[in-house]
């Protein structure tokens, strides 16, 4: 079944269960997450899986990572990449990315060339996958890191992929293990780190401290003008809010977005507020909710 078919049903089940029982279906489906998709067992064969495709490996010297389709996703993602570059520092490290995010990652000194090909989010149209599949297919990569849910292994033809289930596995056991820093940039790094960990001579310190973005003088200058012509003044702190996510079940609840932008607005700060695509209109929404 296609990815986004399954996604789909199981955002909708999951959706209706906290609708419908929001404390009891919340605790149910983190024992059930928790306890199945955390299983100890699950995660080793994952391991073993992935361990076994490094071993065929005769060679790494050129690698293809491939972030998770929205804007997040792609900045998390990219610790991937410096995992890699710790490790195999004179490797070539091909990112591919969403469109709108390539001005963030072009001056990454970790990525040897940058695809922001993606249109689409949260999941790709036919046009982004066939872009992705002649990218595969162009290079001889050693290896291909698909970090994103979304995209089937099987669009990489016979190339050798590592998935992105075993972090997903190393998250939500995350969870189960009190006081340990569950952030996903960081557990995408550490697993990568783990991964080539049997290998003689490979970089072995953990202590990544999260993603990095490179923003050039031109993205600098063309926000400020953009301030400029808007009339917002560096006199006081500018924040920026973004309402939208790409489904309501990683949505701030409408009544916290408005109770944080009162506070805000009592700060004296002004306030980029962005529009909503997956929920349109709740920009307006948002500001008629408020008081004069």
């Amino acid at each position: 079944m296609n990815p986004e078919v399954i996604y789909k049903i199981l955002f909708r089940l999951t959706s209706a269960v906290t609708d419908y029982f929001p404390v009891t279906g919340a605790k149910v489906l983190n024992i059930v997450i928790k306890n199945l998709l955390g299983n100890k067992i699950l995660y080793n064969l994952f391991l073993f899986q992935n361990k076994q495709k490094i071993k065929k490996t005769k060679q790494f010297n050129r690698f293809l990572v491939v972030a998770d389709l929205n804007i997040g996703d792609a900045v998390i993602c990219s610790s991937g990449v410096a995992a890699i570059k710790k490790i195999f520092p004179l490797a070539e490290i091909e990112y591919v990315v969403k469109k709108s995010t390539g001005v963030l990652f072009y001056h990454d000194p970790d990525i040897s060339k940058l695809y922001p090909v993606f249109n689409s989010a949260p999941y790709p149209n036919k046009k982004d996958l066939n872009v992705l599949s002649q990218i595969a297919k162009s290079k001889n990569y050693d290896l291909i890191f698909n970090l994103s849910p979304m995209v089937n292994n099987k669009i990489f033809g016979k190339k050798n992929v590592i998935n992105f289930l075993l972090i997903a596995e190393e998250l939500i056991r995350g969870e189960k293990s009190s006081g340990a820093i569950n952030n996903a940039a960081i557990q995408i790094h550490n697993s990568i780190i783990s991964l080539f960990r049997e290998l003689s001579s490979v970089y072995t310190e953990d202590n990544y401290m999260g993603a990095n973005i490179f923003i050039s003088d031109k993205a600098i200058y063309e926000a400020k003008n953009f301030l400029s012509k808007n009339g917002v003044s560096n006199d006081s702190p500018v924040v920026m809010l973004n309402p939208d996510a790409s489904g309501k079940f990683t949505q701030i609840p409408f009544d916290l977005l408005v109770k944080l932008l009162k506070r805000l607005c009592e700060l004296g700060c002004r306030i980029l507020l962005g529009e909503g695509h997956a929920e349109p209109n709740i920009e307006n929404r948002l500001i008629e909710a408020l008081p004069a």
